[in-house]
């Protein structure tokens, strides 16, 4: 329900604010409206929250991250490094270190 639908001046006013302050990761929102039994309005306002890194999916769609198996997380760890060793006359030994991935 967007806040022009709503019914009420209060409901419509605190959805506008909170769309808002949030419009960038509010994806979804609702409110409802209840009658207590003393006769006050109660105002529930539930929102779905996404974050901003492009996980805002259609309704239905699930969100799931692919997890990479253990021994690709293991290579990122360690690094290889192969070392070459060249001679040079004036300084002595010089030490080159190239690193594989």
């Amino acid at each position: 329900m967007s806040y022009e639908a709503s019914k009420s001046a209060v409901a419509r006013s605190l959805m506008k604010d909170m769309f808002e302050q949030n419009m960038d990761k509010i994806y979804e929102a609702s409110m409802r409206e209840e009658i207590s039994k003393d006769g006050d309005i109660l105002k529930n306002v539930e929102s779905s929250i996404g974050n901003l890194k492009g996980l805002k999916m259609k309704e239905g769609k699930r969100r799931i991250k692919r997890m990479k198996p253990l021994h690709e997380v293991r290579k990122k760890k360690t690094k290889k490094f192969n070392v070459q060793v060249e001679e040079i006359k004036s300084n002595g030994y010089k030490f080159t270190a190239e690193s594989t991935v």
